[in-house]
């Protein structure tokens, strides 16, 4: 993952949280749950040459078994290698599985 990032990127999962480094966050937020999270992603959709916005759509589970469904859209800006300099996610989370809507991701 931290591949995809610029040096110095700024990463919110959140627009109450503060900026984390891409790598830390993603450990932080995925170390109490089990291997194996049904992640999909919509279509991207270009909003200037240097920015996008996806969809994803997630559930996973924690050590427990529990299944949590995660939903939200990253706001993506990149510079001019293609690395992502800038990324706010917003989103939403629901206790045990649910399906995105037919429409969901288009």
């Amino acid at each position: 993952m931290r591949a995809l990032y610029a040096e110095g990127a700024d990463f919110r999962s959140s627009p109450f949280r503060d900026a984390r480094e891409p790598g830390a966050y993603a450990q932080w937020a995925f170390d109490d749950e089990e291997p194996g999270a049904d992640v999909r992603f919509g279509d991207p959709f270009l909003i200037e040459p240097d920015r996008a916005a996806v969809e994803y759509w997630a559930v996973v589970k924690d050590p427990r078994g529990r299944e949590t469904t995660i939903a939200g859209v990253a706001i993506l800006r990149f510079d001019d290698a293609g690395l992502v300099v800038d990324q706010r996610d917003y989103w939403n989370e629901a206790e045990g599985r649910h399906e995105p809507h037919p429409r969901w991701g288009a």
